[in-house]
């Protein structure tokens, strides 16, 4: 009972600071940015490392017998799966205090949407697009994703390494708003 009340307090606090404004001040957060150097760290990356920091909920892997690298990925409650998307080995995603946090994206594709899920009622919280590098253009592509979220600051931070650049992304917590981004040159794969 203690761990669901401490769950109920801490989406409620976040559901009220973005109703009121972010945790987050913005433009400090986007000077911040614009002096960060790049930096990607694959071993974050993927669904082991995904598994790695994720607490409170069994994960179940579906492959599809024609596409092996295709995945449904499935959150499990005492009673089957709460939440399920479609993903692959890279997939990102996080479990903490009955929120589900994931990238939705495709890693021959640029960009994603982060999704956040309420898996006391398996319902969305909110769906926000990645602005990423922005739209290219492409017949061969390479795109890799992780983020970090830091409660106290109400932020999640997405780092992205693509074939035509790469980016920091950060979003408030309770919104999914985009509240500062940078894009750096391409690095070497």
């Amino acid at each position: 009972m203690r761990q669901s009340q401490s769950i109920a307090i801490r989406l409620a606090v976040i559901l009220f600071l973005g109703a009121q404004t972010s945790a987050a001040d913005p433009e400090s957060i986007q000077r911040k940015l614009d002096h960060t150097n790049w930096s990607f760290n694959a071993n974050e990356s993927g669904i082991i490392a995904s598994l790695r920091k994720s607490e409170g909920h069994a994960v179940s892997f579906t492959t599809d017998a024609t596409f092996l690298s295709k995945l449904t990925i499935s959150v499990l409650g005492k009673d089957g799966p709460i939440h399920s998307w479609n993903g692959g080995v890279e997939s990102v995603f996080q479990v903490t205090d009955d929120v589900l946090y994931y990238i939705d994206y495709s890693s021959s594709t640029s960009g994603g949407t982060f999704v956040v899920v309420d898996l006391k009622t398996g319902k969305e919280v909110w769906t926000s697009p990645l602005q990423a590098i922005g739209p290219v253009g492409h017949s061969k592509y390479f795109n890799a994703i992780t983020f970090e979220i830091n409660f106290p600051e109400a932020l999640i931070t997405v780092h992205g390494q693509e074939s035509f650049g790469n980016y920091i992304e950060c979003k408030d917590l309770a919104t999914g708003r985009t509240i500062a981004h940078r894009v750096y040159p391409p690095a070497e794969h």
